[in-house]
């Protein structure tokens, strides 16, 4: 009835004995029998490489409700030592790479550097050879989406042919904003009456810093953090009408369009 998870580093071995490790999170939704999941062998080398589809079927590391495993196509990929020729040519052909912005951390890297206030970034391909950069700035209210003079200011800090490489078409866009607002009612046990005062002020501070926490490129809006922290904060409960959970975008940024948070009384414990 639930989603099963498969751990990273789950280990799972053919029946000659040779182990392979899964290398990202796997999750079997509820109500589906079987998830895909890429591993790789634990020792490097060609010796792991050609086991046919299904000879990796031993479950190492048991997971509650999984019946069973199974490789869906063979094992390749594994290599030996480079040899003397081929790091060679890649010595040569190394210092090229630190002359245009290819790859994605290498955007971030340039678009970070363009202003120091750039405060996060998501790189996007939609079509091959076109790069969206979606960034946000922070100031001394929080962050913001950049204005039109940052993003033609970008744009044409990325557009040097030292940093862009030839075919790309480099874009600075501002990311959308998903408005959502917070209503909320609480109560405070009759228990912690004498620090009701405080507790009020925790709750308003508690509101805050959610709002802070949640505007973040391409986090969703989670209600379940906003009760947690209000919790922390001192309350005993708390009944939450807005927001509700949203899934953003990874190109797209929460906003806060206002909060109001009201105090329900003394409750007994």
């Amino acid at each position: 009835s639930g989603a099963t998870a498969i751990p990273t580093g789950t280990r799972v071995k053919s029946e000659d004995g040779k182990y392979f490790n899964t290398v990202e999170y796997g999750e079997i939704a509820a109500g589906e029998t079987y998830t895909d999941v890429v591993v790789q062998a634990e020792e490097a080398g060609a010796d792991s490489n050609g086991i046919l589809s299904g000879g990796i079927k031993i479950l190492v590391d048991p997971i509650a409700y999984v019946a069973s495993v199974s490789n869906t196509t063979p094992s390749t990929g594994g290599l030996d030592a480079e040899d003397d020729d081929s790091l060679t040519r890649r010595i040569y052909l190394a210092p090229s790479v630190y002359s245009c912005a290819g790859p994605r951390d290498a955007y971030e890297y340039y678009a970070r550097e363009w202003r120091g206030d750039v405060a996060d970034v998501r790189i996007v391909s939609p079509l091959p050879d076109e790069v969206n950069i979606y960034f946000v700035i922070e100031d001394e209210n929080g962050l913001r989406v950049p204005n039109s003079t940052e993003l033609t200011a970008m744009a044409a800090y990325l557009d040097d042919e030292t940093i862009r490489p030839l075919c790309d078409k480099v874009t600075a866009l501002a990311p959308d904003e998903v408005e959502y607002a917070i209503t909320v009612k609480y109560w405070i046990a009759e228990s912690d009456q004498r620090s009701v005062s405080e507790i009020q002020s925790r709750i308003a501070a508690a509101v805050a810093d959610f709002q802070t926490w949640q505007r973040k490129l391409g986090r969703d809006i989670n209600p379940t953090e906003l009760i947690a922290r209000l919790r922390e904060a001192g309350a005993k409960r708390v009944t939450l009408t807005a927001p509700v959970d949203t899934v953003i975008d990874t190109t797209e940024l929460p906003k806060c369009t206002g909060a109001t948070a009201t105090y329900g009384g003394l409750e007994d414990d």
